[in-house]
């Protein structure tokens, strides 16, 4: 295996990178939420210590308001199981079952997409395992990624489906992955398992960090061609915030692959990141971006360049990167206060 510790550290820390800041201001976020929720008719929370569950519990609530919230949904019982992840906990995997709310937000965020009818299976002993082996090979080859990762979506459930893996954004804290990967080799798995909690991540950041222009819409952003969406059936065109988005996982991926020796697997995500790293630099897109999304482009692309197997280095990399441990007062590093930017909801996230 290859040594990528310094890209492993650079992809960990700074307002992109760690998952423990996000994590705060999520929970900063949910208890300014709670405390607004009890001046309406909305339902009134328990104040209690805030858990993993609970705030996963409560941004289901939250992200689907005023459908949960007035509780418009006829919920019809159902019983989701699920492996529960708590990188930091002993044991890292176990088993659990999602709260009722929380299977309403599943269900309502399934319905949204043109996915076949949603069909989660029950989880077992060798579920868990599998889990387990995958977050031990992701804590060896990129440990510092997989701490301040993989925990930040700590729901897996397991379901019947031809995309391996995937993640709803009306279901925040959850992963979805294919029962034929969670059978499969570790090192797919542990693949999956990134890929999917780096949308997580991407999300939160969407929502603390000033990515975009307060102005950016969706629905008015320039797009971008993929080109090897037609291998799929399908031309596919992204938005700024996709390509970023997307970008952000391929880049991770790649530095995944190389890690691992997989030399021939590292191909797709490095051209593709390199692709949409491009494309956000053009001024159609880079005019989308607020300074914070800027600044967090060009830290993936020092991430991306300074991978040992990198073969396809353009530009020198920036000087507030070429140490393994960047200056503290580099800009890209110093402590951003959380912005509020609104997220329009995708059906789901498919960048491959």
């Amino acid at each position: 295996m290859n040594s990528c510790g310094a890209v492993d550290e650079l992809l960990s820390i700074g307002p992109f990178g760690d998952g423990t800041q996000l994590a705060q201001d999520l929970d900063v976020w949910l208890d300014g939420l709670m405390r607004a929720s009890t001046h309406t008719d909305a339902p009134v929370f328990e104040r209690t210590t805030r858990s993993t569950a609970r705030s996963t519990e409560l941004r289901c609530l939250f992200e689907n308001w005023p459908v949960l919230g007035a509780k418009r949904v006829a919920a019809r019982p159902v019983t989701i199981e699920c492996v529960v992840i708590d990188v930091a906990g002993e044991p890292p995997v176990s088993r659990g079952i999602v709260t009722s709310l929380e299977s309403q937000a599943v269900l309502l965020a399934y319905a949204d997409t043109d996915l076949e009818a949603f069909s989660a299976r029950p989880v077992d002993s060798d579920d868990v395992a599998a889990v387990t082996e995958a977050i031990a090979l992701l804590g060896r080859v990129m440990p510092r990624v997989c701490a301040n990762t993989v925990g930040l979506a700590p729901r897996l459930v397991k379901i019947a489906n031809d995309i391996p893996s995937m993640h709803l954004s009306g279901s925040p804290g959850f992963v979805y992955v294919a029962e034929r990967v969670l059978g499969g080799d570790t090192w797919v798995l542990a693949d999956a398992l990134l890929h999917e909690s780096l949308h997580e991540k991407s999300s939160l950041l969407r929502k603390f960090r000033g990515l975009l222009r307060p102005s950016y819409r969706e629905a008015t952003s320039a797009t971008t061609f993929l080109p090897w969406s037609v291998d799929y059936g399908e031309e596919r065109h992204f938005s700024t915030w996709r390509l970023l988005s997307a970008g952000h996982v391929y880049v991770h991926l790649y530095v995944l692959r190389c890690a691992l020796g997989l030399r021939r697997e590292a191909r797709i995500p490095h051209d593709r990141a390199r692709f949409m790293l491009d494309a956000l630099a053009r001024p159609e897109h880079d005019t989308d971006l607020d300074a914070d999304g800027r600044r967090m482009r060009e830290w993936l692309d020092v991430a991306i360049q300074t991978t040992p197997e990198e073969t396809m280095t353009r530009r020198p990399a920036s000087p507030a990167f070429k140490s393994s441990r960047p200056d503290a007062t580099s800009s890209l590093f110093r402590p951003i206060r959380p912005r509020r930017v609104c997220c329009r909801r995708h059906r789901y996230s498919f960048c491959r």
